[in-house]
């Protein structure tokens, strides 16, 4: 995951970290795209300081859907990854990921954006 970091990196990984006031864990999500109301998604698998800088390393997540009676979008993780530099994210503000209330088997998550991010 961390094949573009040169080897003598100064590299620390923990399961949280603070950036401007807001906290980012493991198991949270990030938006990683928005085009209109197509979004991406990135789960939080780990945190990392890399040469004093913060990073987020990330499960890619597909968005299979928006589901209106809910008011979220549908995800599903996949087996991709990526290296996400705080500084850089579109909506710097981490979201939830949700199991399903009436069918906790459903492999299938729900993320819940804030509404600013769709405008």
């Amino acid at each position: 995951m961390l094949e573009g970091i040169a080897e003598r990196e100064e590299i620390f990984l923990c399961k949280s970290v603070k950036y401007f006031a807001i906290r980012y864990w493991r198991g949270t999500s990030v938006v990683t795209s928005v085009d209109g109301f197509d979004m991406e998604f990135s789960k939080i698998e780990n945190c990392a300081i890399i040469n004093g800088i913060p990073f987020l390393l990330c499960r890619k997540l597909q968005t299979v859907g928006y589901e209106r009676h809910f008011h979220g979008f549908r995800v599903s993780e996949t087996n991709k990854y990526s290296v996400l530099k705080i500084a850089d994210l579109k909506e710097p503000y981490p979201l939830g990921i949700y199991s399903h209330p009436n069918h906790p088997l459903v492999q299938d998550k729900f993320i819940f954006p804030k509404y600013k991010v769709l405008m």
